[in-house]
């Protein structure tokens, strides 16, 4: 095409050209025997003459979203789609990481797998089960709440030590238009602010029912998950100073929540001097005194011999 010579002349020609182009591709892959193709590419096939048989029922394992989606480091695993397999429709993290949370010891956990959109259409993919309406009751003495992904009712306005928490969700049978509801119990759910995925943590809410299952350092990786985000502005630090600083945020936030106020001032103090180890001598020791209203005292000494 003139005046650059960059494009085709869309014309008759051209699209016989596109369509035998389309043929010998399709012709190839039904010489293979197997595909991955959409339906509408597998429609198109059928439309062009080319009989293909439908995808490969295989998808892959379902792992819960994370705030960060480009920094995902999980095992890419495909399993093979049959009578028990469950899709997991598209979860924001603060309800995908509580979901996953509580399923981890589940028996319907290794049947997750996550929804393809691009297979609808075929048979196998179709009558596959799909698990949604995924929601949290939360019952904390005479308040109860219930947390979903359009966030809680009545609201979080702080985190909540609750008694039991609930999870309900429903797996709905597509082709035969039926579902049934699970309840299971979970220890931890979260609520996040529409600002808060690049506000730190001052906007995520938990609720949780203690327990020694759930540590402050387990509590610190879901934080992460459902709520950082590096900034990629101009401005902003580098990703590992945002991500340095964060898990000092929360690592603070879950002393806070788990173990009280005290254990979150000491953690701030330890991840604060941490970063300063190296100004002290291999074989001395620190104490460090701070009283309201005097100086810091600091005292080197020997290092006890161990035993």
């Amino acid at each position: 095409m003139l005046p650059a010579r960059k494009e085709f002349v869309e014309n008759a020609a051209f699209a016989a050209l596109q369509a035998a182009c389309k043929r010998t591709i399709y012709a190839a892959l039904a010489h293979r025997g197997q595909h991955r193709l959409s339906f509408e590419n597998w429609k198109e096939a059928r439309d062009l003459g080319v009989a293909l048989p439908e995808a490969d029922p295989c998808l892959p394992r379902w792992h819960a979203a994370i705030a960060e989606s480009d920094n995902v480091n999980v095992e890419y695993e495909e399993v093979a789609a049959g009578a028990d397999t469950i899709l997991v429709v598209d979860l924001e993290p603060d309800i995908a990481q509580g979901l996953e949370r509580a399923l981890r010891e589940h028996p319907l956990r290794p049947h997750l797998v996550e929804n393809h959109p691009a297979y609808a259409g075929y048979g196998w993919y179709d009558a596959l089960h799909q698990l949604g309406n995924v929601r949290f009751y939360v019952a904390a003495g005479e308040q109860g709440h219930v947390i979903a992904e359009n966030g809680s009712f009545p609201p979080l306005d702080d985190h909540v030590r609750a008694e039991t928490i609930e999870l309900r969700f429903c797996v709905f049978h597509r082709a035969s238009e039926t579902q049934r509801e699970e309840r299971i119990p979970a220890d931890v759910a979260f609520v996040v602010g529409e600002d808060g995925w690049y506000s730190g943590v001052d906007q995520i809410r938990i609720a949780y029912v203690p327990g020694p299952a759930l540590t402050p350092e387990m509590l610190v990786d879901l934080i992460e998950n459902v709520c950082f985000c590096a900034s990629d502005d101009s401005e902003a630090d580098s990703w590992d100073t945002q991500h340095e600083h964060f898990l000092r945020d929360a690592r603070e936030l879950a002393a806070r929540v788990l173990l009280g106020e005290d254990e979150a001032i000491a953690a701030r103090i330890r991840d604060t001097l941490a970063g300063i180890l190296w100004v002290i001598p291999k074989d001395r020791q620190v104490a460090i005194t701070v009283a309201p209203g005097t100086a810091i005292n600091v005292q080197l000494s020997a290092c006890q011999p161990a035993g």
